[in-house]
């Protein structure tokens, strides 16, 4: 309106050109005129002089207007600001501070296209709100102010095509291209769609959030304003008034205002401040986590005392939620901002005791189910447990340990998984039901789990055993395979009551070869074993019959499969008597094979029977072995002379038969000379030995006597030069 005016004043050689709007307030003193202003009128008189004046309508008058602009700068939730004019139509006006958004530009200190001006001497009212910065038919920034003396503006100056303090032609003020930025110029021309018809261009709706216009005009605005740090521009006088905080944000999102120091809202700032809020609309919510993230690369935020994660993160993002989403955004229309925050939250913090102390989550803004992770604590409650259980089930790999940006010191976990065990531990069966349900005890329970006949839910160790949960499609399924292999008693013919035994008789019989009872319910389920049960109720694991004869059967095959012998045999083979055997057996000579109960164990390996006497050798042997009568041989050995190399004796452990390790025996004998091998060793007599003997030359052993023994390393010959007589 403020340049309509000033055409008509042009056109009409009115002198001044301004006489019109002085017609319009009417008085030549200050004290006379009507207070409006024309080129936004918003009393009713106003326009109808106006009308009068220009023998226009008032709606064509109010479109020349801001006014026009009103429902893309109403905020959400309040009621439209009208004027009611006498003949009932009712004329939308700008909303006030309180209510809206008047980021627009005063007729006073206006921008232009000097193109457009070039081609049409006319100020569009497209070029009054702030964040309209480029032209993009000529793909230009706009220019604001004269560019000869850089004083502003005023529409009244871009109609006569001349700067209204120095003269200077408007058409020639150098102008930045845009052309070739997509984003910028994709974002002017949605903003100023929305200026111009109120909706969104159909090529642009794939871009945006699906959501009204003015709902997504006051989130840019928004966004804008926050990430500059300051008060809002006095844009009516100048555009002035904005503190610049956010360089580190501009550093990594908007690099192009480091090249711009001043602090006023230029159309250059406002070009690229605009493309950057825009571009954080595109792809949502991802284009938004995006912002964010570089918005909190800011200085002013990493400068911050107390900036480490969970801090860093929940506070500086609480005053963009405490001035903003709380306060301007709190509508419902603004719902889609609130969950797409929410989201960025809480996909990078674990919900915790600190976020729960956060103004964040006292004011509704997070919610506890929405957190993809959360703390140990959270997990406990969830799954049902401890929190100690928590850290152990990590530990163990049952729930994987995830890094979130507050870092916990025992990680983090999923949301899902946490749910997912939760739900397994509700309906798993304890220890204590699947003994119920198996009718066997909790031994033979760990043992079908072990042996894979049980899935385990959790099997915590040490004082956690009151933990155990199991699957419980496994526990049916493993009762469903023992009934299935497991055959009634009334239905099986030729079956002698009397030859049953119990699951525990066959765990005893079967503990002579190291095997346990689970050995024998894996063949049942095999169906290797047969087994049989009484008729009437469910099968019970303690209540299983099995045939003696299959058991010894079964028990005969393991030993021929291993090359074992019972006890009789080997006492046979090795050739001693009963009570001698059993002596050696006591004292860890003969070893039966690997049992967990050695003492009831009756099987021994055939191979190390059978080379017991290659190891051992009798008193008998081991005289011819040293050359002298047994007797002799008993004597040295009470005298001590083979300790070490007599094993068992009556003189050692009280037993009846001497027996001695025939290696070291030999290598002890071939470590000692009679007076005859030393002779036929030297070539002398023995005159001349117990000469040298007396000279001193070598000694005899005191010890075996009658007969002198010498130690060979005492004469010097080799042990090979000496055949043991």
């Amino acid at each position: 309106m403020g340049s309509y005016a000033g055409e008509l004043g042009v056109a009409n050689h009115y002198d001044p050109p301004s006489l019109l709007r002085a017609l319009v307030l009417g008085g030549q003193s200050n004290l006379d005129r009507f207070h409006d202003r024309v080129a936004c009128p918003t009393n009713a008189v106003t326009y109808e002089r106006l009308a009068t004046l220009t023998q226009r309508d008032i709606p064509t008058l109010h479109a020349l207007t801001p006014h026009r602009f009103a429902p893309i700068l109403m905020a959400p939730g309040y009621e439209a600001r009208t004027l009611d004019l006498s003949d009932g139509t009712r004329l939308d006006l700008l909303p006030t501070e309180r209510t809206g958004l008047v980021p627009l530009r005063s007729d006073r200190a206006c921008q232009y296209c000097p193109f457009c001006v070039a081609e049409l001497p006319q100020h569009r009212l497209i070029w009054t709100p702030t964040l309209v910065s480029a032209c993009v038919r000529h793909e230009c920034l706009l220019v604001l102010g004269c560019h000869a003396c850089g004083r502003t503006t005023a529409a009244q100056a871009i109609v006569v095509g001349h700067c209204g303090w120095c003269g200077a032609d408007l058409r020639d003020a150098p102008t930045t291209s845009v052309a070739g930025d997509d984003d910028g110029l994709t974002a002017q021309r949605i903003i100023q769609a929305w200026f111009g018809d109120g909706s969104t261009p159909d090529w642009a709706r794939p871009l945006v959030p699906d959501q009204p216009p003015n709902v997504l005009y006051r989130v840019i605005d928004g966004l804008q304003h926050h990430l500059q740090g300051g008060r809002r521009p006095n844009v009516t006088r100048g555009g002035t008034g904005w503190t610049y905080t956010r360089r580190g944000f501009i550093a990594s999102y908007v690099p192009a205002l480091l090249r711009d120091e001043s602090l006023s809202m230029t159309p250059y700032r406002s070009y690229h401040m605009t493309s950057a809020v825009v571009k954080s609309l595109r792809a949502w919510p991802a284009g938004f986590h995006t912002f964010l993230d570089a918005y909190r690369e800011r200085d002013d935020a990493r400068d911050a005392p107390g900036h480490d994660n969970y801090n860093y993160v929940l506070l500086d993002l609480a005053g963009l939620y405490g001035l903003w989403m709380r306060t301007h955004w709190n509508h419902p229309a603004f719902a889609f901002v609130h969950e797409a925050f929410e989201g960025y939250v809480t996909a990078r913090l674990s919900f915790s005791q600190k976020v729960k102390r956060s103004v964040l989550y006292h004011n509704g803004l997070l919610r506890a189910e929405k957190f993809v992770y959360i703390g140990i604590g959270e997990a406990a409650k969830i799954i049902g447990t401890n929190p100690e259980m928590v850290i152990r089930l990590l530990d163990a790999g049952v729930l994987a340990r995830h890094d979130t940006e507050d870092k916990p010191k025992y990680g983090s976990v999923s949301r899902v998984e946490a749910k997912s065990l939760g739900a397994v531990w509700a309906s798993a069966p304890s220890r204590p039901q699947v003994m119920a349900r198996l009718g066997t005890g909790p031994h033979i329970v760990e043992d079908l789990a072990d042996a894979g006949l049980l899935a385990v839910v959790n099997k915590p160790g040490g004082k956690g055993k009151q933990h155990w949960a199991f699957d419980p499609v496994s526990v049916e399924v493993c009762h469903k395979r023992f009934s299935d292999n497991v055959t009634r008693l009334d239905t099986e013919a030729g079956v002698i009551r009397d030859d049953l035994i119990t699951i525990l008789d066959v765990a005893h019989i079967i503990q002579a070869v190291d095997m346990r009872a689970i050995a024998a319910l894996v063949r049942v389920v095999e169906g290797t074993l047969a087994a049989y049960h009484p008729v009437g109720g469910e099968v019970h694991l303690a209540d299983l019959l099995f045939v003696r004869g299959d058991i010894e059967a079964w028990v005969a095959a393991v030993k021929d499969e291993q090359g074992w012998v019972n006890q009789e045999e080997a006492r046979a083979i090795i050739g001693v008597v009963p009570k001698t055997f059993v002596f050696w057996m006591r004292q860890k000579l003969i070893a039966p094979v690997a049992s967990r109960d050695r003492e009831n164990a009756r099987y021994f390996d055939r191979a190390e029977i059978e080379g017991f006497w290659d190891t051992y050798v009798t008193a008998r042997d081991a005289a011819a072995i040293v050359g002298v009568h047994v007797h002799q041989l008993l004597k040295w050995t009470r005298q001590g002379v083979f300790e070490g190399i007599c094993v068992s004796g009556r003189s050692l452990d009280n037993a009846y038969a001497y027996l001695f390790d025939r290696m070291k025996l030999i290598r002890w004998r071939e470590g000692h000379m009679t007076q005859r091998e030393l002779v036929t060793a030297l070539g002398v007599t023995r005159f001349t030995v117990h000469n040298w003997e007396k000279a001193g030359r070598f000694a005899r052993i005191p010890e075996l006597g009658p007969a002198p023994w010498y130690a060979r390393s005492a004469t010097l010959i080799a042990p090979t030069n000496v055949a043991p007589a």
